[in-house]
């Protein structure tokens, strides 16, 4: 069957949905019944009865008054400029990606080419992102940007010798990657053309082993979610077959997360998958977007021709588990767009303390104070990002500042903490806790206490704030 026909075979595959509850019950997909309201804003979404075109997403104004990010104008449609505050923002959160992957599921880390020739298994698996890729000519071949984490991966893993004692094998890498989506669908940091994708990939022996460590990495990714603060509904899409033969899986997962999900049922395999799941983020205009997934794929392998040698020598085709906590970017998003349901309640919006580009500053009240907060930032830098606002401003338009910039903490320097070195330190919300004068060690355990095991980076920005880029803003 030639690849034009392929695709359209896979094309004209009908599926079904229904809720699957946390009791393994089905029921149809029309909202009634439904008590969790993140499920039926994703019902919703997919039903066509709930729309937000025409809606621009808070986190888009929020990403540029905050000076995260912006739009490029010499740039392609979907990819972004990233000012220093946002760009430490994305470092952390690749940080993050890291840390998850390699130290909390003990994945082995590589990186690969971001460049293939569009021929072979390549050209076939692009097939099934419905040609949304950036292609061009370099002399006679045709070449594709990398818009998924499989092709360098496999052709590693193919090239490396794996015992079934290895397994399962956990494989991470994080990589720029490229889907030309249409235009009128980039919508902010909701959906790109150029992204930044951490993956991990898991080769199992067999089914029963994908299975597994499909549980495991459901469950890993749910609580980071849940400890995220980014709420979120579930999305199953399978084939009749599997449906049929492990429904009670898919239950216990929905046990595991306790959600009710939505369920796709595709009469035949219409991708490399047999399982997907989706969690899938409700943002503040209720539109969604899926962040993390986890897919069972039981054809790549020999698609590839990956495989692992067996005890008795033979070699043996994995199972293979994709996942991923979602692109870095999306992540952002998320992060920015729970800001905004804040503001729409009437609170104060926080970024996550290890995530403010600013955590601390220090605001002395004349310039005879600067030299003091000088050697207290010094002291606090290596674990704090911490700036001095050495305008000659009064100090309550720097503490209008202060608030305008979303910085968690910040203290009044002058006379009285020189002399006593007691700092009123001021939060934000109370986020950390604390709102009362306080010595260097209470202070440091504060901070320390609110950064937690949380990635850490020191400012990108200067030290002093007269010193720093600004890009529009009238703090």
């Amino acid at each position: 069957m030639g690849q034009n026909q392929a695709q359209e075979r896979r094309e004209n595959i009908n599926s079904r949905e229904l809720v699957l509850t946390q009791k393994g019950e089905e029921i149809t997909i029309d909202n009634s019944g439904i008590q969790d309201q993140l499920l039926r804003d994703f019902l919703g979404r997919e039903m066509g009865t709930l729309t937000s075109e025409g809606t621009m997403p808070p986190h888009i104004q929020i990403m540029q008054q905050q000076e995260l990010v912006g739009y490029e104008p010499a740039a392609d449609v979907g990819h972004f400029r990233f000012y220093p505050k946002g760009t430490l923002m994305k470092d952390l959160l690749e940080d993050l990606a890291e840390d998850v992957a390699i130290r909390r599921i003990g994945a082995t880390k590589i990186d690969t080419p971001v460049i293939y020739k569009n021929e072979g298994a390549v050209k076939e698996q692009a097939l099934s992102f419905h040609e949304s890729d950036y292609h061009m000519s370099e002399g006679d071949k045709e070449m594709i940007l990398r818009f998924a984490g499989d092709f360098g991966l496999f052709s590693m893993i193919k090239d490396a010798r794996v015992s079934h004692k290895q397994l399962p094998l956990r494989v991470y890498e994080i990589s720029p990657s490229f889907r030309r989506e249409k235009s009128g669908s980039c919508t902010g940091l909701k959906r790109l053309r150029g992204f930044t994708m951490p993956d991990i990939h898991s080769f199992a022996k067999d089914l029963p082993e994908g299975m597994r460590e499909f549980a495991h990495l459901h469950r890993f990714y749910d609580s980071f979610l849940k400890e995220s603060g980014l709420p979120f509904a579930l999305g199953f899409r399978t084939t009749e077959e599997f449906y049929a033969k492990n429904k009670d899986f898919i239950q216990s997962r929905l046990e595991e997360s306790g959600k009710d999900a939505l369920v796709e049922i595709l009469a035949d395999m219409k991708h490399y998958w047999v399982l997907k799941n989706e969690f899938q983020y409700i943002d503040s205009t209720q539109d969604n977007v899926q962040l993390s997934t986890v897919q069972l794929d039981i054809s790549d392998a020999d698609r590839y021709g990956l495989g692992y040698t067996t005890e008795n020598g033979s070699k043996k085709p994995f199972t293979i588990v994709h996942s991923s906590m979602g692109s870095i970017e999306r992540i952002l998003g998320a992060i920015i767009e729970e800001r905004a349901k804040e503001m729409q309640r009437g609170i104060k919006p926080n970024f996550p303390y290890w995530l403010a580009p600013t955590q601390l500053r220090l605001i002395p009240v004349r310039e005879g104070h600067e030299a003091y907060c000088q050697r207290l930032a010094e002291d606090l830098s290596r674990k704090v990002r911490i700036d001095i606002d050495d305008r000659g401003e009064s100090v309550g338009k720097r503490v209008r500042a202060v608030e305008k910039e979303w910085i968690p903490a910040y203290a009044v320097i002058g006379d009285k903490e020189v002399k006593t070195n007691l700092y009123g330190l001021k939060t934000r919300g109370k986020l950390l806790g604390t709102d009362e004068e306080i010595d260097i060690l209470k202070l440091k355990n504060t901070l320390k206490t609110a950064q937690g095991n949380s990635p850490f980076r020191q400012s990108y920005l200067n030290r002093n704030v007269s010193r720093q880029l600004r890009f529009g803003s009238s703090y």
